[in-house]
């Protein structure tokens, strides 16, 4: 909200110094008016969206087609052009050298770059294509900061405007756009969350109760027979499934709800060198948990 009012407030002080000096107020002013055409073009494109579609519980990107007007767009388009006009004709007349160079050779990398991204797109050369974006990305940037560097605040407020407009303000839109949906979406997660935060305290065993199981299986294992094989004891309620394993061997966890434990590697398991036991019974297989 500062930067907006701030930017009205430019606009009705160059209104009344216009005539002082023109090319610096026809650079600032048409930089500045982005911002307002932006912010009513997007009230009305709100509007527009829910006149059209109603309330609905669908998402939807059709806020998108409204709000892109082509005459809007254009106008836009205009300004810019025309501020980025007044902007080079004041750097000119201020810079130095120095500077001049810099920019100069920003934007003949800009070209070069931009034509090597495209002939190795045109080749199918992803790696170069991808390099050079990047490169094309940086000199995209650089004449900006060189003539930023220059005092000549108006490319700053250029910048800032066209990425309100193109960015910032669409993706608020399609969040406005899409309250119902998103409001839908929160609660159906909440529901399907405390659900199963019930379900997992209706077992009986929580947290603790699973590290008193660990310490219980540790001594279990230490104090099992000379066989090599490990005898595993599972509390009832306990859940069991195959985890599966990024750049090592694919185990088997308990599970109650609240915290998981890993028991032993799927080979372990397979070899019979652990035995799982549950409710009495010896666990001979263990699937992959169900998502």
């Amino acid at each position: 909200m500062y930067y907006v009012k701030k930017n009205l407030l430019e606009i009705k002080e160059l209104l009344k110094k216009f005539k002082e000096n023109k090319i610096s107020s026809i650079a600032t002013l048409s930089s500045s008016l982005i911002l307002p055409i932006s912010l009513i073009w997007g009230i009305i494109s709100i509007i527009l969206f829910y006149v059209r579609n109603g309330f609905h519980f669908k998402f939807s990107s059709s806020i998108f087609s409204i709000y892109y007007n082509d005459v809007i767009k254009y106008l836009l388009i205009f300004f810019g052009v025309l501020s980025l006009i007044m902007i080079l004709i004041l750097y000119f007349k201020k810079s130095s050298k120095k500077s001049k160079i810099i920019f100069f050779t920003s934007i003949i990398g800009f070209l070069i770059s931009i034509s090597l991204m495209i002939l190795f797109s045109v080749k199918e050369n992803k790696n170069l294509t991808l390099i050079f974006a990047f490169i094309f990305l940086a000199f995209c940037f650089i004449p900006f900061i060189v003539i930023y560097k220059a005092d000549i605040s108006q490319v700053k407020t250029l910048v800032i405007n066209n990425l309100i407009y193109y960015i910032i303000l669409p993706l608020l839109l399609l969040i406005v756009s899409n309250v119902l949906p998103l409001v839908l979406a929160i609660l159906v997660f909440s529901i399907i969350n405390g659900i199963s935060f019930a379900s997992s305290g209706d077992t009986g065993v929580n947290s603790s109760t699973l590290k008193t199981d660990v310490k219980k299986q540790k001594k279990e294992q230490i104090t099992a027979p000379s066989s090599n094989k490990k005898i595993i004891e599972v509390p009832n309620g306990m859940k069991l499934y195959r985890e599966k394993g990024f750049g090592v061997p694919d185990y088997i966890v308990q599970d109650n709800g609240l915290a998981s434990h890993k028991i032993c590697t799927q080979e372990e398991f397979d070899k019979e060198k652990v035995i799982i036991v549950q409710n009495k019974n010896e666990i001979r297989y263990v699937g992959y948990r169900k998502k």
